[in-house]
């Protein structure tokens, strides 16, 4: 026995357990022993299956609305400390930010500095029940 992943159309459409590939309208890719296991969505581009990542992003007014309370806070700090004034550069340039390592840092660094709180950096991660 082993475990494909049946490709339609470049992209993974399902995962199966089978001796051996089967005759279908995909095409079979075996999948033993890969880590991270592939999943439906992954991608397949030149003979190789890639994790698609989708971007998550949260708008701006999402963070005004969340930090409303401590907004002029955090805007008072970035005239005298440099970090700061960075990510409040980074949020009022843009009408939405990417949740990546480095947003989730910035909220980190805000959190050390005391100018939000943890319910703060709760209702900005998107995977929170918050959001």
């Amino acid at each position: 026995m082993g475990l494909y992943a049946i490709v339609r159309g470049g992209v993974v459409d399902a995962i199966s357990v089978a001796d051996s590939p089967v005759e279908t309208d995909g095409t079979w890719v075996c999948i033993d022993g890969m880590e991270p296991k592939p999943m439906r969505g992954w991608l397949y581009q030149d003979g190789e299956l890639i994790e698609n990542v989708i971007k998550i992003y949260v708008p701006k007014s999402k963070i005004h609305m969340v930090l409303s309370d401590v907004w002029s806070a955090i805007e008072s700090a970035s005239a005298s400390d440099s970090e700061v004034r960075i990510i409040v550069e980074k949020i009022n340039s843009s009408d939405e930010h990417e949740f990546n390592e480095q947003y989730d840092k910035d909220l980190g660094m805000l959190l050390s500095k005391g100018l939000i709180t943890q319910m703060h950096v709760d209702r900005l991660r998107p995977v929170s029940i918050m959001y």
